[in-house]
């Protein structure tokens, strides 16, 4: 008896294991269930996901490239006056035509036709232009001796200024090799006048600080040479007596044509 159970529990098992190898193994996959270790993974992982959700949200980028901040010590900046100053010394020289306001009078008769009120001078000058703009020059002018004879050489009269100071130029581009300029300007005039009749001759002088301004264009060959077209109005009001003698003059104002060049250095 004993036998024969043993031999049928021994079947059964041959049975069960015959019929476990024929099963696949998505058989036991489909009705496997997971470890407790898989499930806490799963968790974990699933957990960690949603953390870098919510701290990189969609909108926000992956990588974020900081621009280098600027150097304002570099920067280019609109220049200021100051850093367009660039001294260059200069030097002219003008041709001068002066139309002179000269009024004589002998014992209170008006003899100023007797006189020249048109003479020639020639100015010199020397000075700075600190940048395209702005620019100093100190002159002297000098005319030459304007004569008049009158009854073959019975009445001769003669006239004659001179004059120096100083000028602040300014400069306006209005083309490439084109500028408008400007003056203002203070100067010590002296004017000299004489009158000879029959022998007899009688002269003054007189000097005083006056105001001139002026205004014009200059052409710039190149950097270094220039020539300068100019009118000017020179106020001085120069009132004198000659020596010895019932006649006085007075030299009003003086009108200048100017022509000249300038050498930059």
């Amino acid at each position: 008896m004993k036998k024969f159970f043993l031999t049928a529990v021994v079947a059964s098992l041959f049975s069960i294991t015959a019929q476990a190898a024929e099963r696949p193994a998505s058989h036991y996959q489909r009705y496997r269930q997971p470890s407790s270790y898989t499930r806490a993974s799963e968790s974990r992982s699933s957990q960690n996901y949603q953390r870098q959700q919510y701290r990189q949200p969609s909108y926000y980028p992956q990588k974020v490239q900081r621009q280098p901040a600027p150097d304002y010590r570099y920067q280019q900046f609109a220049p200021s006056f100051y850093d367009t100053i660039q001294i260059r010394p200069v030097i002219g020289i003008d041709y001068v035509y002066s139309m002179a306001d000269l009024d004589v009078d002998v014992e209170g008769e008006d003899i100023s036709d007797f006189y020249e009120d048109k003479l020639h001078a020639i100015a010199l000058s020397i000075g700075f232009k600190f940048n395209q703009y702005f620019g100093l020059e100190a002159f002297y002018q000098q005319s030459e001796k304007a004569d008049k004879k009158f009854l073959r050489g019975v009445i001769y009269t003669e006239n004659k200024y001179k004059a120096y100071g100083l000028d602040a130029i300014g400069y306006l581009p209005i083309a490439p090799q084109l500028d408008l300029i400007g003056s203002l300007g203070v100067a010590y005039y002296k004017a000299e006048v004489k009158f000879s009749a029959e022998g007899e001759s009688l002269s003054g002088s007189k000097d005083k600080i006056g105001f001139r301004a002026g205004a014009g264009f200059q052409y710039n060959f190149s950097d270094y040479l220039a020539f300068r077209l100019m009118a000017r109005y020179n106020y001085v009001n120069i009132k004198g007596d000659f020596k010895g003698a019932d006649v006085s003059y007075k030299l009003d104002n003086i009108v200048d044509v100017t022509a000249g060049i300038r050498v930059y250095f």
